[in-house]
C-alpha cells in the first residue's frame, strides 16, 4: 500500500523511496536541506525554523519569513544559507507567501497583488471545500474562565491555550491586530497597513506586529507625546469634562483590555525618572524598570544573606531589584535557609499591620496550606505523575482506535493533555507532558487565595477588578509595585514598606531560638 505522498502528488512505498525523489527533483525541500513528506510540515518548517540566513546586502535574518519580508521590500534577490555557505543568486521563490493552507493539507493561491483597496473576496479550499474568512479570533477576556478548547475562526484548528491559537494566528495567518482582520498572504497585510496606517510608520516606512509596538516606536524614535500617539483611541471616548460639574457623581468612562488599553493611562505619567523615556502603559514602564536597563528599583538583600549566612552567592551577598523578586526567591525554596512557604507565610503575618492583607475571612486564623505541594513527597507526586499520564495514555489510545484510518493531523490524536488532579475542573490546565504536570503540582499553584490589597491602598479606577486576591505575597508585592509605577497611588509605597520591614525581621530567625529558630529548616 502506497502511504506515502510527495508534495508533487507521487505516491511511494517506503519512505526512502520518496526521500530519494525528494533530493532529486527537490520537491518538499527547504533551504536548509531538510525534506518534508508534506507540504504542511515544509511551510510550517519555513516560518518557524532558524536558518540565519544572510541576504546578498550582507543582513542576517533568523527566518525565510524575514528574509522573504526585506527582499520584497527592497528588490533584493540573492541569497547565501549561512550553514552551508554557498551564494545563491537565484530569484527567492516566495510562493509561500502568497497561499493559505487548509488543514487537509489543500492549497489556495492567491493572485491579487494586494494593490486593490476592495475588500479581499472569500477563499474556498478546492480539496474539500472549506472556506476561510478574513476574521480575527475573539480577545483573550471575551472566553468564560472555564474555557479549555481555543478554536482558530479561520481554519477550525483546536488548541488547549489562548495564547497557542494567538501565536498560529500571528505566524500562519497573517493577522491585523489593529482591526482584527485576516488576510491571506503578507503581501496583502502590508498593503492593508500603508492604506489604512494599522501599525505602519509613515516617517520611515517600518511595519509592526502589534499596534503597542508602533506606539512605543513613536515615543521613542519620533518623540511624539502620549496623546498624540493614542489619538485614535482618544476619539472612541465620550465627551467628558469633569470641571463642568463638579457635583456629578457619574464616573469617567473605563476601558478594560482590549488593543488600545493604554488610552487608560493618558492622565499618568509614565515617564522613567532616570532616562526620561515615555511609555504606552504602566506595565512596559514597570518590566523596564525592573530588568535591569538603569538602577534597579529598590535593592534588596536576602534576610539569610550576609556575615555567613546561608544564603550567599560567590560575592558573599544576595541582593534583589524588588520586594517581589525576594519574596519569590524565598517562596520558591531557592534561599539556602531551606525556610518552607508555610513558615514563610506564617512569619510575614506575625506584624499585625500585615493582618490587613489577608481576607476578613482568613484573618486571626490557620494560613491556608497547599494541599499537594509540601503536603505530598517528592515520590508521591511522581506516583500522581504517572498514574495521570497511564489514564491519559489509555483513553487517548482508545479515542484514536475508535476514529479509525481516517485522514487526519496525527499529531493531534497522539498529543496529551495531562490534567491536574487538584484543579478543580472548572479552571482545568491540560499538560503536554509528564514534566509540565510535575512542575505544576510541586509549584504551590493550590493555595487558596488569602491576600487581597490593604484597605489603605486607593485603586484606580482602570485597576482590573478581576485580580484583586491572591495566594502569595510575591503576587500581591507584584501588583503593589506595578501600581507605584502608574503613578502617585495612595497608601501602595506604605503597603510596600510594612511588607519589606518584615522581610527584614526574618533575618532574626537564622541567629535567634525558640520558635523563630524552629522555622528555618536546616
Amino acid at each position: 500500500m502506497m502511504q506515502h505522498k510527495c508534495v508533487c502528488g507521487r505516491y511511494f512505498k517506503e519512505l526512502k523511496n520518496m526521500r530519494s525523489h525528494q533530493k532529486a527533483t527537490g520537491h518538499g525541500a527547504c533551504v536548509c536541506g531538510e525534506n518534508f513528506s508534506s507540504y504542511p510540515e515544509l511551510h510550517r518548517h519555513r516560518f518557524e525554523a532558524t536558518h540565519f540566513v544572510r541576504c546578498t546586502c550582507d543582513k542576517i535574518f533568523g527566518s525565510m519569513q524575514h528574509l522573504f519580508s526585506h527582499q520584497r521590500l527592497e528588490n533584493h534577490s540573492g541569497y547565501r544559507d549561512t550553514k552551508k555557505g554557498s551564494l545563491k543568486w537565484a530569484a527567492v521563490e516566495s510562493i509561500t507567501l502568497n497561499e493559505i493552507l487548509c488543514p487537509c493539507g489543500g492549497q489556495i493561491l492567491d493572485g491579487e497583488d494586494g494593490s486593490s483597496s476592495e475588500e479581499p473576496p472569500p477563499l474556498q479550499c478546492s480539496a474539500c471545500g472549506r472556506a476561510f474568512r478574513d476574521a480575527y479570533g475573539p480577545a483573550r477576556d471575551t472566553y468564560e474562565p472555564s474555557t479549555s478548547v481555543f478554536s482558530c475562526c479561520n481554519c477550525g484548528l483546536e488548541y488547549d491555550t489562548w495564547d497557542e491559537m494567538w501565536r498560529h494566528q500571528l505566524f500562519l495567518h497573517h493577522p491585523c491586530i489593529a482591526c482584527h482582520r485576516i488576510f491571506v498572504c503578507e503581501t496583502r497585510l502590508m498593503a492593508h497597513q500603508r492604506e489604512t496606517g494599522h501599525c505602519h510608520c509613515a516617517a520611515c516606512a517600518q511595519h509592526f506586529m502589534t499596534p503597542d509596538r508602533l506606539r512605543q516606536h513613536l515615543l521613542e524614535h519620533h518623540h511624539l507625546p502620549r496623546a498624540e500617539v493614542f489619538q485614535d483611541a482618544v476619539d472612541e471616548r465620550p465627551l467628558l469634562d469633569p470641571s463642568s460639574d463638579p457635583s456629578s457623581t457619574v464616573a469617567a468612562p473605563v476601558f478594560k483590555g482590549g488593543f488600545k488599553s493604554g488610552k487608560n493611562f493618558l492622565h499618568i505619567n509614565l515617564r522613567c525618572r532616570v532616562c526620561g523615556s515615555d511609555f504606552t502603559s504602566p506595565k512596559t514602564l514597570h518590566d523596564h524598570r525592573t530588568r535591569g536597563w538603569h538602577d534597579p528599583f529598590t535593592s534588596l538583600a536576602c534576610p539569610f544573606a550576609g556575615a555567613g549566612g546561608p544564603c550567599e552567592d560567590e560575592a558573599g551577598e544576595r541582593s534583589f531589584p524588588s520586594v517581589s523578586a525576594l519574596l519569590h526567591h524565598l517562596e520558591t525554596a531557592r534561599c539556602g535557609s531551606g525556610i518552607a512557604l508555610a513558615e514563610l507565610n506564617d512569619a510575614l503575618r506575625g506584624p499585625a499591620r500585615l493582618e490587613v492583607c489577608v481576607l476578613p475571612e482568613h484573618r486571626f486564623r490557620a494560613t491556608p496550606r497547599d494541599p499537594c505541594a509540601g503536603a505530598l513527597s517528592e515520590r508521591e507526586i511522581q506516583a500522581v505523575c504517572d498514574q495521570v499520564t497511564s489514564s491519559s495514555s489509555s483513553s487517548s489510545s482508545s479515542a484514536v482506535a475508535e476514529a479509525g484510518d481516517g485522514d487526519g493531523d496525527g499529531t493531534n490524536k497522539n498529543k496529551l493533555k495531562l490534567k491536574c488532579p487538584f484543579c478543580p475542573p472548572s479552571v482545568w490546565k491540560t499538560f503536554p507532558t509528564k514534566a509540565q504536570l510535575k512542575a505544576h503540582l510541586t509549584h504551590y499553584n493550590h493555595t487558596p487565595r488569602f491576600l487581597q490589597f490593604p484597605d489603605s491602598v486607593v485603586l484606580p479606577p482602570t485597576k482590573s477588578k478581576r485580580k484583586t486576591d491572591f495566594n502569595a505575597w510575591s503576587g500581591l508585592a507584584h501588583s503593589l509595585e506595578t501600581l507605584l509605577c502608574a503613578g502617585e497611588v495612595e497608601g501602595v509605597q506604605a503597603a510596600l514598606d510594612v511588607i519589606e520591614e518584615a522581610l527584614a525581621a526574618l533575618g532574626t530567625m537564622a541567629a535567634g531560638s525558640g520558635e523563630e529558630a524552629d522555622m528555618v529548616i536546616d
